[in-house]
């Protein structure tokens, strides 16, 4: 990896941040590297009457001191990786896409053809709306900043719709194929954080991060900032 400094690079974070529900769902990030998943994304607030799940691995880009908001909406557990890792691994930050009006929608449509459909279709994949309905709530996509890590493997094979994908054993169905395929991977170099429910998990994750990179409890201590999300609210 090479760094290039960035004048305005202060804006946005230098590091990308993935959250979930559980302690073991963290575990499980750590101890077998982030694997993708299907998750329904609506797209009719752009003119699409599509709600559509795809396998993917999301992140987000946002400042420690602005991150609060996405931690209730997604997890009180966090992974945070450098930047750099995410580039090189081929992640990119969505295209967000304002209304069924955008010019870009209308451009994207044109260069659509029988040939090029399977390759419209992965670009579809990183179009996002600006705003639409999420949990039942209004909600601007554009403030999280979404970074995402779309598999190789054929999405016609791993997408569903939406009545499918609500079928708990159909979706989980997909969801274990996708597990076994080959996710993205990272090194223990490539954390800088770790965002944990409680201080009191602190020893157990570092257990588990010592074991899983063959390293001492001494290096991940040194090496890794842990954060609760009541320290990101008193400190940050």
């Amino acid at each position: 990896m090479h760094s290039t400094i960035l004048e305005n690079e202060h804006l946005s974070a230098n590091t990308l941040f993935n959250f979930t529900t559980k302690f073991d769902y963290l575990k499980s990030k750590i101890e077998n590297r982030f694997k993708p998943r299907l998750v329904l994304e609506d797209y009719t607030s752009i003119g699409y009457q599509l709600e559509w799940a795809l396998p993917m691995v999301c992140f987000c880009d946002i400042r420690l001191s602005n991150i609060l908001i996405h931690i209730k909406e997604y997890g009180n557990y966090g992974i945070g990786l450098k930047k750099e890792w995410g580039i090189e691994k081929g992640l990119n930050p969505l295209l967000y896409i304002s209304s069924e009006h955008s010019s870009l929608l209308n451009t994207f449509s044109h260069l659509i053809t029988d040939k090029s459909k399977k390759h419209a279709a992965r670009f579809f994949m990183n179009f996002k709306p600006y705003s639409g309905k999420q949990n039942n709530k209004n909600r601007n996509f554009y403030n999280e900043r979404e970074w995402r890590f779309i598999p190789n493997e054929d999405i016609d094979t791993y997408s569903l719709g939406k009545s499918d994908f609500e079928d708990v054993a159909e979706r989980e169905l997909i969801n274990s194929k996708l597990f076994n395929e080959k996710g993205l991977d990272f090194t223990f170099s490539d954390i800088k954080y770790v965002i944990l429910s409680d201080l009191s998990e602190i020893q157990d994750i570092v257990t588990v991060i010592a074991n899983t990179f063959s390293i001492t409890e001494i290096e991940v201590y040194k090496n890794i900032v842990f954060l609760t999300k009541k320290i990101i609210e008193n400190d940050l």
